[in-house]
């Protein structure tokens, strides 16, 4: 039904204008009322619905401003009262909010569902805001392909300079095309720098990230900090302590890490979950595909210092650098245990190559198995490329181990410490200082140990030692 409003006109006879939608519900809810509206008050109705002026029965004229109506006479005289009806007009889009719910407590966490709300999150910490005692969860999986990440917490000059400090649970969700590009900074990843948080049960898949230093694709640069169930598909680059999981590792726990794709640093320490771990704790944790670095690189830890490296596997692995590469542990400094490791793969290097661990500081290696190849010029062992010192229990290489000098089924050069129940079974060869247990030997000692019966050498070798300090 179409409601037209009666209207004088200029010679004052009457005339028909339609009325809006609105003017006419509000017209028919005075029908029904019995209210019969004068002439004025239609007239001055159709305005304040129309949004306009108009003219009211003698001589009235009506006009809204905002919500207000002013009514004036022929006299002059003005009445202003409020709108009973407000003006139709576009709302003004809300603010996006940073969270899509919660509190930030343990029961009931802060939600992230969307780019955008992880960007401003990523903006409050660098901010200032560490969100420390506070828990942030992803609440959806979130997509930040086509943007150059902005990382969450940021260090200068070795230090963190915003860090975030609290509690985020990944949910089981996943981040897809995380890229970061921080050529001139000090720390890269999703969060840039952390200091006693806790990340968890998180997934980022296809990432790529390149940076100056501190490289790690869940966090760059951790401090007292733990990272549980965490996965990463993708690659990384960076000068020095490269990581697939984390860049540099200081006092952390890291439980149940996971890496697919490529790892490579410009300097030291270059790693597939980490690229340096000072007095930390890594456990169940595996990697899978190449990692390259110049010094201190492995397929899990390129430097492991003062720490523990338990269960632990890397499969399927290319491993390569300079000085003091292994299939799992780059350099073993300081006194460290490592447990129940496993690798399979190629490991190649020009000084101290390892199947496990390309340099051993002294500590304990237990339980330790390698398969594949090893290569390297000077030093290259099945298990280890040099031994410095501590106790090697229960290690097995099936390895193919060649090399130049100081070439040995389970350690090339050892200076001290002793092997317990260790053997080969792959084929060792080289041209000097080639032995089926150790190529090289100064120090040290061994028992219950099998030495590989494939050896060749072009010049001194050995059935257990290729070559005694002194000979």
């Amino acid at each position: 039904m179409m409601f037209v409003l009666l209207r004088k006109n200029s010679e004052g006879g009457r005339g028909a204008a339609p009325l809006g939608r609105a003017a006419a519900l509000a017209l028919c809810l005075l029908f029904v009322l019995g209210e019969v509206p004068a002439w004025g008050a239609l007239s001055g109705l159709r305005d304040i619905f129309s949004g306009g002026s108009g003219e009211s029965s003698a001589g009235e004229q009506t006009e809204q401003t905002g919500g207000r109506v002013v009514v004036k006479t022929s006299s002059g005289k003005k009445t202003v009262r409020r709108a009973t009806v407000r003006r139709r007009a576009a709302k003004k889009a809300a603010a996006p909010r940073m969270f899509a719910g919660g509190s930030g407590t343990a029961k009931s966490p802060w939600i992230i569902r969307t780019a955008a709300q992880l960007q401003m999150f990523s903006s409050s910490v660098n901010g200032g805001q560490n969100y420390a005692g506070k828990h942030i969860r992803l609440g959806a999986d979130v997509d930040l392909s086509g943007r150059n990440w902005t990382p969450i917490g940021t260090l200068k000059e070795g230090r963190p300079s915003a860090a975030f400090q609290g509690t985020f649970d990944g949910g089981g969700r996943t981040v897809h095309g995380l890229a970061v590009s921080r050529s001139g900074t000090e720390s890269a990843g999703l969060f840039g720098a952390v200091v006693g948080a806790t990340i968890s049960r998180l997934t980022v898949e296809g990432a790529s990230l390149s940076g100056e230093a501190n490289v790690g694709t869940i966090a760059g640069y951790a401090v007292k900090s733990q990272f549980n169930n965490c996965s990463v598909s993708g690659s990384v680059s960076g000068g020095g302590n490269v990581g697939g999981i984390v860049g540099s590792a200081l006092e952390c726990r890291l439980i149940r890490q996971s890496f697919y794709g490529s790892v490579s640093g410009g300097a030291a320490n270059t790693g597939g979950i980490a690229g340096g771990a000072f007095s930390s704790i890594i456990q169940r944790a595996s990697a899978q595909g190449r990692v390259a670095g110049r010094e201190h690189v492995g397929g899990l830890v390129g430097l492991l210092q003062m720490s523990t490296l338990q269960d632990g596997e890397a499969a399927a692995m290319e491993v390569e650098g300079n000085l003091n590469v292994g299939g799992l542990v780059g350099w073993g400094s300081g006194k460290v245990s490592l447990q129940k490791l496993a690798f399979d793969g190629e490991v190649t290097a020009g000084e101290n190559a390892g199947g496990v661990v390309g340099l051993q500081d002294r500590g304990t290696l237990r339980d330790a198995a390698s398969g594949g190849r090893v290569v390297g010029k000077l030093n290259a062992g099945g298990v280890a490329g040099t031994w410095r010192d501590g106790e090697a229990l229960r290690c097995a290489s099936s390895a193919e181990v060649i090399g130049e000098t100081g070439v040995g089924g389970v350690v090339g050069q050892m200076e001290k410490g002793r092997l317990t129940r260790c053997g080969s079974e792959g084929e060792v060869r080289g041209g000097d200082a080639v032995g089926g247990l150790i190529g090289s030997m100064k120090a040290g000692g061994y028992e219950n140990c099998q030495p590989s019966r494939m050896i060749r050498a072009s010049i001194s070798s050995g059935s257990e030692v290729g070559r005694r300090d002194g000979q």
